[in-house]
């Protein structure tokens, strides 16, 4: 299991902001699920990078809603700059997209090999460690588990 976010990127400031990056959340960058993160995000950005021949913004970290709340892998896609001129003709051209998925699942396929789903209680309890300790979150999920 892995959660994928894909953007189109605007710096209305930035016009000749250009390129794909992949943002994942530091706090959801553990190796609960056998990976990280950071890896499927570094997978995904290299694939798309080959597939396209875009520029390389690099993976990032940030704290986006959507990948710092998720449990399992999560990383979020911008694929490019709608704010770019020369940019923005190549994101409405089809055969530009395909690239773009094919990229992104090629990214997702040369990773999904290592992504293990965890036993549901070991995670839950992995999970209120970090935030009260080992004994407290047994205890708890001890208490609360059915």
């Amino acid at each position: 299991a892995i959660f994928v976010s894909s953007h189109v990127n605007s710096a209305a400031n930035a016009p000749e902001a250009n390129g794909i990056e992949v943002y994942y959340a530091k706090g959801n960058n553990e190796n609960y699920y056998g990976t990280t993160s950071k890896a499927l995000a570094t997978s995904v950005l290299n694939s798309m990078l080959s597939s396209t021949e875009a520029f390389s913004r690099g993976v990032k970290v940030e704290s986006h809603l959507v990948t710092r709340t998720s449990l399992m892998p999560a990383i979020l896609v911008e694929l490019g700059f709608i704010s770019n001129e020369e940019e923005i003709k190549k994101l409405i051209d089809e055969d530009y997209q395909e690239l773009l998925a094919e990229g992104i699942v090629e990214g997702i396929l040369a990773h999904y090999g290592k992504v293990k789903v965890p036993d549901r209680r070991e995670l839950a309890e992995k999970m209120v460690a970090k935030e009260v300790g080992e004994e407290k979150a047994k205890e708890y999920i001890d208490e609360v588990w059915e």
